[in-house]
């Protein structure tokens, strides 16, 4: 955005003599119109000098406006510059303030005057694409109320926030769309080349990366198959060991084929030997029993009552059976003494 620049003509003269001389002005100029009732002369005249004292960049003359059906008037304007402060720096907005002839009843009309190379912001909120004002301060007015000065004031306000013209590109001459062009395209093809660089870099390490991990796991399988390998060898040892135990199993089979009584596997050499080993093997039963009902009885799974009732006889007959056997045991003993004394003797 640029500024906008409009020295006001100043009128000759001293303060109380520029204002004679506006008002003489501003007279001639409303009658020279013929439009504008003599009864709304003296307010239009000291709007426009009240406006003018504000903003010295205003300044009034005829100028012929054409109405919406095509007819032309000839109309008193305000012609000139309005400040405003945009970010921070200062800009001069060119506009017409036009005063009809049902002014004051009826709000003035406001343009905003489009010069060459400048353009309203696309969907300006309050100024259309041919410069006209749109502002809720006009929409309101009110002729007991409102004025011309508070009307610019409303105006440098709102186009402050937003400025109401922009500056246009130039077009490009043939010499400058081509170096324009040739600068795009080859920052488009460094940006390609850069992204396509760094694709290729991140590609390259992470494919590194792959090959270093997979000649681990090669690594790792190589042991794993030597590992396999060695314990393979030792199963075939193994399987040949047991064959060998198995052939040795089958042999012993094939010469003991008739069954063999247990019984007379364990047949004791002499009567108090076989005495006692029949002793022995009651006593293990017996303890068994007993054992069986000590574990029932600490899980509680009899009562106490048949607990005693089962354990007392077995307890009994066990005790008996171990006297029986010791007493076996005892006279074998003597026995055999007796037997040496008379071989000796």
């Amino acid at each position: 955005m640029s500024g906008w620049n409009a020295e006001p003509r100043s009128i000759q003269g001293g303060s109380s003599g520029r204002v004679g001389s506006l008002q003489k002005l501003v007279i001639h100029l409303l009658r020279e119109a013929k439009i504008y009732p003599p009864q709304q002369e003296r307010r239009i005249v000291g709007e426009i000098i009240s406006a003018i004292s504000q903003y010295s960049s205003l300044f009034p003359e005829l100028a012929m406006y054409t109405l919406k059906n095509g007819k032309q008037v000839r109309l008193l304007r305000l012609k000139g510059t309005i400040p405003i402060r945009y970010m921070g720096s200062p800009y001069n907005i060119p506009v017409s303030i036009w005063i009809t002839e049902f002014f004051p009843n009826k709000c003035p009309l406001v343009y905003v005057e489009i010069l060459e190379g400048m353009a309203v912001p696309p969907s300006h909120k309050h100024v259309d694409s041919r410069g006209m004002v749109y502002h809720p301060y006009l929409h309101r007015w009110q002729a007991q109320r409102d004025n011309i000065a508070a009307l610019v004031f409303e105006l440098c306000a709102t186009f402050s926030r937003a400025p109401p013209l922009f500056k246009k590109k130039r077009p490009l001459r043939a010499d400058e769309r081509k170096r324009l062009l040739v600068q795009q395209v080859t920052e488009e093809a460094t940006k390609r080349m850069t992204e396509s660089s760094a694709r290729d870099k991140s590609t390259f390490h992470s494919r590194m990366e792959e090959r270093a991990r997979l000649e681990e796991v090669s690594q790792e399988l190589l042991k794993e198959l030597s590992n396999l390998n060695v314990e393979n060898m030792s199963s075939v040892q193994r399987i040949e060991a047991l064959k060998a135990e198995n052939r040795s199993l089958e042999a012993w089979v094939k010469d003991n084929k008739e069954p063999k009584n247990v019984d007379s596997l364990l047949k004791a050499p002499s009567i108090p030997q076989q005495q006692l080993l029949n002793c022995l093997a009651k006593n293990r039963a017996y303890q068994g029993v007993l054992d069986a009902l000590d574990d029932a009885i600490s899980a509680e799974a009899i009562s106490v009552g048949s607990y005693l009732k089962v354990r007392i006889p077995y307890a009994t007959e066990n005790y008996c059976n171990t006297c029986r056997g010791v007493v076996g045991l005892r006279t074998g003993l003597a026995v055999c003494c007796f037997a040496v004394n008379i071989i000796g003797g």
